[in-house]
């Protein structure tokens, strides 16, 4: 103790306990999920990988606190981000590098965030941006669709962030890399407030009778909305786009609507998340719910082709909405690289499955 008064101030000491015992408060109620065999965590990582990775968070936690309360013994880095100088002491550096893995997550879980929520919030600035520009509220350039849409998105803030989380673990399924990097920073975040976020409220029967029921009901009005404002879009931008989208409108809405009709048939009302998911990065589903209500191997080629066409539309929509909230043309470019490359990777997927399907049907 007397070697820790020596090295730390009693402010410094006074933070480590504070911020150890919220540690462990957290892994107390992050047991409880780690020895469920059905979760999510169970399901991905040995019992032995769990254990490892709360090793190496109690280093990293140890090592932060060391370099945030000495950073005067480390030189100053001289650093020029974005046309700006800055002086960065060293220990801040490698304090960043120490937790890449919870950066890298959560720059994942933002992108997929901001690609899902842009569906909707896309659509109805969209309509903002054609009809509604002199009655912009916010920053001149959302008008009241896009408000009401950012409304909705806050109020179902659960779903977005779940269905983030949801895209990230299924990536990582795929990859070792991310496979890896997901273990331990979702060990280091469980255990940052996660453990007790899950226990106190989640696992709670308040949350569970009364919160989630609304939340759903929310999330799933939300998610309707967005799908009838994004098909609004399709008549509503018709008159003002070039040609060839206009075109590839009319190829596609016909298998737009019938996919509605058949997850809507199937799912009543909460089948709106479905749809809405859908039209957010998986356009591909649409071919293949199509697919599956029609057998018959031309109309399954016909649902391939429109929703290909719902490639280009996206992209067109999401592009001028995007260049004309931020005005970067580099900004606009990535984001639709992104947003392009999950969008034709799951329809190669569907066109496997469909074309494969219509061979074996005619030998």
């Amino acid at each position: 103790m007397f070697f820790l008064e020596d090295l730390f101030t009693p402010l410094e000491l006074i933070i480590l306990t504070v911020a150890a015992t919220w540690v462990v408060m957290n892994y107390l109620a992050f047991r409880g999920l780690i020895a469920d065999e059905n979760s999510i965590l169970r399901s991905m990582y040995s019992y032995g990988q769990l254990r490892l990775s709360l090793a190496v968070f109690s280093a990293r936690f140890v090592a932060s606190f060391l370099l945030l309360a000495k950073t005067e013994l480390f030189p100053v880095v001289q650093l020029s981000l974005f046309g700006f100088d800055l002086s960065i002491s060293l220990s801040i550096i490698i304090f960043l590098l120490i937790w890449v893995p919870e950066i890298i997550t959560l720059v994942l879980w933002g992108i997929i965030f901001s690609v899902f929520a842009l569906a909707g919030l896309g659509a109805a600035l969209f309509i903002d941006y054609l009809y509604f520009s002199d009655l912009a509220i916010l920053w001149g350039k959302i008008g009241p669709i896009g408000l009401f849409m950012i409304v909705l998105i806050i109020l179902s803030f659960r779903y977005f962030s779940n269905y983030s989380i949801r895209e990230i673990i299924n990536m990582a399924r795929r990859r070792s890399i991310l496979r890896g990097i997901l273990l331990f920073s979702s060990v280091a975040y469980m255990l940052i407030g996660g453990g007790i976020i899950w226990r106190v409220l989640i696992r709670s029967r308040i949350y569970r009778d009364s919160i989630a029921p609304i939340l759903e009901k929310i999330e799933t009005a939300t998610a309707a909305i967005s799908v009838l404002i994004i098909l609004l879009t399709l008549p509503f931008q018709f008159p003002t786009i070039p040609i060839p989208i206009r075109i590839l409108i009319i190829i596609n809405t016909p298998i737009a609507f019938s996919a509605v009709i058949i997850l809507l048939q199937r799912g009543k009302f909460k089948a709106w998340k479905a749809v809405f998911e859908i039209y957010t990065e998986e356009f591909a589903m649409q071919s293949l719910i199509v697919k599956d209500k029609i057998k018959q191997p031309k109309l399954m080629l016909i649902a391939l082709i429109g929703n290909w066409a719902a490639i280009p539309i996206a992209l067109y929509d999401v592009g001028i909405t995007v260049y004309w909230l931020i005005g970067d043309l580099i900004l606009t470019i990535i984001a639709l690289i992104i947003l392009g490359s999950r969008y034709i990777s799951s329809m190669i997927r569907a066109s496997k499955e469909i074309i494969g399907e219509i061979r074996a049907k005619n030998t």
